[in-house]
């Protein structure tokens, strides 16, 4: 609620002090992500928008504001595989921002997303629309390229998390059913992929090997991505 950022060990599950001069007085940290070579840090908030921290001199490098008028309250963000563009959804826009020269296009303008996730190869975007849909974008073109043929009314995107399995393979999306259950449905989104499946509920995040997926509400509970065991 702050806006300062802290760093924990996930060995011993110790937390860091904040870093110096990351406060933003009542301002949100809405979002935050890693570059690939975990350098930097990437976050949202309310104002003045998207800002990139160097992890090592703990730093902020770079701000990437916005026009006039145009504060998008991102919800969700991402980076591309090789680190140069920083995605951000929010309540009005898709926005792509270059981070060699922070100059910015919308993908998809007016346009609401609650999260959003990159394909692997950085070349399709998949987010959770305020309507509902899972709806997978071309990055390029900003065109809709992909759907995914077995998702029914019962997957409807409900708010929360996206996640794309780092082998593109698997998607992983938070749900709530007409009855105001929450779950968190899976699907395999490679091929034709096929029906999806519910597993437990809260925000869900895949192993790097795309074979196991943690799901934290007030617990961290971990699953067989495709057995659907618990473990």
């Amino acid at each position: 609620y702050s806006g300062e950022i802290r760093l924990a060990d996930v060995e011993s599950f110790q937390l860091s002090m904040p870093i110096p001069d990351s406060h933003v007085g009542e301002n949100r940290v809405r979002a935050i992500c890693w570059s690939p070579d975990g350098k930097y840090l990437i976050r949202s908030v309310e104002r003045p928008g998207v800002d990139v921290w160097d992890v090592e001199t703990q730093k902020a490098v770079k701000s990437l504001t916005y026009l006039e008028g145009q504060g998008l309250g991102n919800q969700s963000l991402c980076i591309s595989p090789d680190g140069q563009t920083v995605y951000a959804a929010g309540t009005s826009h898709l926005r792509a921002w270059s981070l060699d020269d922070s100059d910015f296009r919308d993908v998809a303008p007016y346009q609401r997303y609650g999260c959003i996730d990159l394909s692997p190869d950085g070349k399709h975007i998949v987010g959770g629309h305020d309507d509902g849909s899972i709806v997978w974008l071309d990055v390029a073109t900003g065109k809709t390229s992909l759907s995914h043929r077995g998702l029914g009314s019962q997957d409807r995107y409900s708010g929360g998390n996206v996640r794309l399995s780092r082998t593109g393979e698997w998607l992983a999306w938070c749900h709530k059913s007409f009855g105001g259950h929450d779950s968190v449905r899976v699907a395999n989104v490679a091929g034709r992929g096929g029906p999806a499946f519910g597993l437990g509920s809260g925000h869900p995040t895949w192993s790097p090997d795309g074979s196991r997926i943690a799901i934290g509400q007030n617990s961290v509970v971990i699953w067989g991505g495709a057995t659907r065991d618990r473990e």
